[in-house]
This record gives C-alpha cells, structure tokens and sequence, in this order.
C-alpha cells in the first residue's frame, strides 16, 4: 500500500535490471515509457520490442555476459546507440531516479543550519564546500589535517602567514 502510486515505475525498474525475473518485459517497459511520456521520434511498441528481442539475443551470447547492473546495461547500450535509442531512453530515466528523498532532505536541513543569519554573504563555492564537508562528516573526520596543512602550505609559497 505504501508504493501503490509506484508499481509502474517499479516494475519498470526490475524490467531494466540485468538478472531480474521481469528483465526485458515488453509491457512493463511500455507502462514505464508511457507514465514518462516518452516520444521519441522513432517511439513506438514495435520498435521497443525489437530492441528487447535484439538485446536478448545479443546478451546470450559469450561476449556480453558480463552485464551484472543496471549501469553495465547502460553502457552497452550506449556503445549501440542507434540500434537501440529507446531502451538507452528508458535505462537512463531509471538510473537518474532518486532511490528516496532522504538525501536530500539532509542537505536542505544541512544547510539550514550552515547559512544563518551571520553567513548570509557567503560566495556559493564556500558555502558548497562547507555543505559537502558538513553532509560527509564521517569521512571529513578521517582525514588527516596535518596532510592538508602541508598541502596548502606547498601549493601557496605566497601567503604571508607561516605554516608550521
């Protein structure tokens, strides 16, 4: 009952993946093309099915079993593109889907708490960089800052203030 209002795009989705019982599904795959509003010039059900038969007998042979992802998929179909324009059409709509809202839910709430009223001068490439250092706070503490310090220190031979 949750994702009712997404069962087209998830079923669309398992058609797209490399391994999945529903993989090629004609009418998934069409559901998924219509609920984007897909129109291509060279759009239709008959060329989308020969692009599925097309790939899946491609895919039997030797040389293409290497495809394990979605991705992989992707890049095949890229290398081919003329050949199969609508599958590539739909396999990118799939990958640029968010997987949730969590995310970025947590760099809108992040950067509520970066830009206050104090900071409200700050240029958008520092305030990016501090975003990307609050949100990866986890790897930002890893990092080792004296590393940094030297870094800076050899890259600016310019700078007045003494780094040591």
């Amino acid at each position: 009952n949750r994702f009712g209002n997404n069962k087209v795009h998830f079923f669309g989705l398992s058609a797209l993946q490399p391994g999945h019982d529903n993989f090629l599904n004609l009418s998934m795959l069409l559901e998924l093309a219509s609920s984007y509003k897909i129109h291509c010039p060279k759009w239709d059900n008959e060329s989308l099915k020969a692009e599925c038969l097309l790939l899946t007998r491609m895919l039997v042979r030797d040389e293409n079993k290497n495809i394990k992802s979605m991705l992989d998929l992707c890049k095949l179909l890229h290398s081919f593109y003329p050949a199969f324009e609508n599958l590539l059409t739909l396999t990118k709509i799939a990958l640029t889907l968010p997987v949730s809202t969590a995310c970025c839910e947590r760099s809108f709430s992040c950067l509520k708490r970066i830009k206050t009223y104090l900071r409200t001068t700050m240029v958008n490439d520092r305030l990016s960089n501090i975003s990307i250092l609050s949100i990866e706070k986890e790897k930002a503490r890893t990092l080792d800052l004296d590393c940094a310090v030297d870094a800076f220190a050899q890259n600016h031979n310019n700078r007045r203030i003494l780094l040591i």
